[in-house]
């Protein structure tokens, strides 16, 4: 308003970089403190304003002009230290209020880069700025995990990033883990195209957990701690699929190129390490044998010599990813057929894995999570790889929803080195126990679904007998409208 209570703004000519004395009430809102309905006492006009559009450099470098309007006694510009060295003035021209200020920016071999330049007059003690920015286009630079942790934050700069996904988010946002040899980073969004705001659109690359990504992104940071942000935006990414067994790994197609799709999921046990620089080994299932030729870290192009960071030894049960491989002229006939291409997912010590007490293998509430998950999660369980679906401990057991408002919850075990010859479930104290809420599938094969084992039940317990058969993976699984609840489950192997 003006003095007279009017709503006359257009009538103050009011620009950027004016000086403006004004009264009116204040308010707090959001925490911050505002002005509102305030009345204009005087506006004193800036001496100097930007006439020119924010400028945009080509990374080959080139000159350019600022055009001002100047109403001062002279004209100084001042260059942020981090761009003295790719920008320079090269010549200022007064012509009445008319300025024009020249500039040389260098060629930019790096990524995109972006200051602010000030301008500054002053007359009889009035001084006044006037700002405008300079972007000038970059390189994507590609580098190392550890190697982009250590640039400075920017938002115009960009990188060039491949590594394994893990602690991937249940969202639409992309949110992930991007870790390679050299280290891990956060990714706060990946978008299926290069875009302003994530759209969301990452449910349509099909990525999953253990994948190796491609990605472009800005060097971010929350919180002082390092992430790729932007969004970044997706390359390029493998895909794969779970193997059954070495069995089913070796029926399927040789591949042709490394980072190319597909590659398997494949579990066994290592019997032998034949070089422990680049990770040549021999992996081992029930169903046979197979030379892994080469893991590493995450996947790369090229063995970056990562297998010794793993800590691997014989004995330890491998989950790693890998393409089908083949070299037709080994010299040892059992390192023809090959995993090639292999990095690593996760690992349980020992012989066979796990916590065991002789040949019992006990499952307890350590290692749940405190709320049903979404989705099928893998947990690791004394020292095991297991599958759980909305099965949590809430504090009062191992928890297996009820199927009332979601699927019953189940969990099954994902490596299967030896024959199980029983599990025995106990009810967790203080709750009632009803056998027939549990249904336990056992098979040759991870996730079985279609044998189902009889049970011998007592008033706190059930005992599943599987000496009947060769298996090596079960399920067990709540098909009833009631949550259950149990302090243990115990897995007995064969000797």
């Amino acid at each position: 308003m003006d003095k007279t209570g009017s709503n006359n703004w257009k009538s103050f000519g009011i620009e950027v970089g004016d000086r403006v004395l004004v009264e009116g009430p204040k308010v707090v809102y959001n925490n911050i403190i505002e002005l509102v309905d305030v009345k204009v006492l005087k506006v004193t006009k800036s001496l100097i304003k930007v006439e020119s559009d924010p400028v945009e450099v080509s990374k080959e470098g080139e000159n350019f002009e600022v055009q001002l309007t100047c109403k001062g006694d002279g004209l100084s510009i001042s260059i942020p230290d981090n761009a003295k060295s790719w920008l320079t003035v090269e010549a200022i021209l007064l012509n009445g209020t008319n300025a024009i200020v020249k500039f040389n920016a260098a060629p930019n071999a790096g990524g995109a880069r972006k200051t602010t330049l000030v301008f500054t007059t002053t007359s009889k003690g009035q001084v006044n700025t006037a700002e405008t920015t300079v972007t000038q286009e970059g390189s994507i630079l590609e580098m190392t995990i550890s190697d982009f942790l250590a640039q400075p934050e920017s938002e115009t700069a960009l990188y060039r990033l491949t590594g394994k996904v893990t602690n991937l988010a249940a969202s639409a946002y992309g949110n992930f883990d991007l870790v390679d040899a050299t280290g891990k980073v956060y990714v706060y969004g990946l978008t299926a195209t290069q875009v302003a705001k994530n759209d969301k659109s990452f449910p349509s690359l099909g990525i999953q957990e253990g994948d190796v990504v491609t990605l472009i992104g800005t060097r971010a940071a929350y919180n002082g701690t390092p992430q790729v942000g932007g969004p970044a935006y997706h390359v390029s990414h493998t895909t794969h699929t779970d193997v059954a067994s070495i069995a089913d790994f070796l029926s399927k197609e040789v591949a042709s190129k490394a980072l190319e799709s597909p590659y398997y999921k494949i579990t066994g046990t290592i019997t032998e390490i034949l070089n422990e620089t680049y990770g040549n080994f021999y992996l081992k299932d029930e169903t046979g044998t197979v030379y892994v030729y080469g893991l590493t870290v995450s996947g790369v192009a090229m063995n970056d010599k990562s297998f010794a960071s793993l800590g691997l030894k014989v004995g330890d049960v491998v989950t790693m990813m890998g393409q089908r491989g083949q070299y037709a002229n080994a010299k040892v006939p059992e390192q023809k057929e090959q995993v090639a291409n292999g990095y690593y997912i996760s690992h349980t010590e020992g012989s066979e894995g796990g916590e065991e007490d002789g040949n019992v293998l006990t499952i307890t509430v350590d290692g749940l999570p405190t709320a049903y998950p979404t989705g099928a999660t893998e947990v690791t369980l004394s020292g095991q790889k297991f599958e759980i679906v909305n099965v949590a401990n809430y504090g009062s057991g191992i928890q297996f929803s009820s199927t009332k408002d979601r699927d019953g919850g189940s969990i099954a075990n994902l490596v299967g080195t030896k024959r199980i010859m029983s599990i025995k479930v106990t009810c967790a104290s203080g709750k009632e126990w009803y056998p027939t809420n549990l249904v336990l599938y056992a098979g040759a094969a991870a996730r079985p679904g279609d044998t189902v084992i009889a049970a011998t039940s007592d008033e706190t317990s059930s005992t599943y007998d599987l000496s009947g058969g060769e298996y090596k993976f079960f399920t067990l699984k709540n098909t009833s409208g009631y949550a259950v609840y149990l302090e243990k489950i115990e897995i007995t192997y064969a000797e």
